[in-house]
């Protein structure tokens, strides 16, 4: 209990220092900044974003195999994040404890407002399995660009005081896990006969 406890004080304190990180960011770059940061962090509700890219790619049987990495992944990532995790820890958000410093910094940050619970973070969460998945469907070279998502999604989760550090970086081995399902899935959808031609694979037979 004592490791815990310890534990649980050195959680709170890199939280805190790297939410005041946040915040000094904020004073930093100004409202352009901000406006940005905003218009990022919105483009992750409910996956839009990624549901956005994912759904031209199955029109294409080049691509739909991605598509398919891309919906198994943030499928079980919205399950075992947003379904299983928030509801077992029902950990509340940062600004609504309304006598700390996050919920200045919240309201300094415009106060964006946010239900259900903090941890973890369903937004990285998602983020981070879109980039797992598109670092493995694309060409190598250039798909480890994809990571500069979840990590940019994850600081702003925390630059609006919605999320904590420890929040977002459970998110981030959550989204990887659930990315490595869905491709682990997808291997196996790929070798059912029946399904062989959606995926443009030749068939056994053929």
């Amino acid at each position: 209990m004592i490791f815990i406890h310890k534990l649980s004080n050195i959680i709170s304190k890199v939280d805190l220092s790297v939410a005041k990180f946040a915040n000094n960011t904020l004073h930093k770059f100004g409202n352009l900044f901000t406006i940005f940061m905003r218009i990022y962090t919105t483009l992750g509700n409910n996956g839009f974003i990624f549901g956005i890219v994912m759904l031209p790619m199955f029109f294409f049987k080049t691509t739909r195999e991605g598509a398919c990495l891309i919906f198994f992944a943030m499928l079980y990532g919205y399950i075992i994040t947003n379904i299983l995790l928030k509801n077992t820890f029902a950990r509340p958000r940062p600004f609504m404890r309304v006598s700390s410093q996050y919920h200045q910094w919240w309201e300094e940050a415009g106060s964006l407002q946010e239900s259900g619970f903090s941890f973890p973070s369903g937004h990285t969460t998602a983020a981070m399995a879109f980039a797992v998945v598109m670092f493995y469907f694309c060409r190598k070279d250039v798909s480890w660009l994809f990571f500069i998502i979840p990590i940019l999604m994850a600081f702003s989760r925390i630059y609006f005081m919605v999320h904590y550090l420890s929040d977002v970086a459970v998110a981030l081995i959550m989204g990887a896990i659930c990315a490595i399902f869905g491709i682990i899935t997808v291997h196996y959808l790929v070798r059912i006969e029946s399904l062989m031609p959606f995926f443009n694979f030749p068939s056994v037979n053929g």
